[in-house]
């Protein structure tokens, strides 16, 4: 006759959600790591804004490629459509 020498069923699925739960964290722990590291590329230094500071006070005297600097570091997107505009900035 059968004889049930494993865990019993309830045990099973114990483990079997257990592991999925582990599971489902270690991904969700992922996602957040992956939004912290993109927010910390995107961040901008209290010596970026020190710089960009003293730029925007002489900014009709500042050269092209300074201002161009000013807007790599504080702009991470622009989107265009023929009716809007939209900005994304780092800050």
């Amino acid at each position: 006759m059968f004889q049930n020498r494993g865990r019993p069923k309830g045990d099973t699925v114990k483990s079997t959600t257990l592991f999925f739960c582990q599971n489902f964290m270690k991904k969700e722990r992922q996602k957040q790591l992956k939004l912290v590291a993109d927010l910390t590329a995107n961040s901008v230094s209290s010596s970026q804004i020190d710089s960009i500071s003293g730029y925007l006070q002489n900014w009709d005297e500042v050269s092209f490629d300074d201002k161009q600097r000013v807007v790599d570091t504080l702009i991470s997107n622009i989107e265009t459509t023929s009716t809007e505009h939209v900005i994304h900035c780092k800050i």
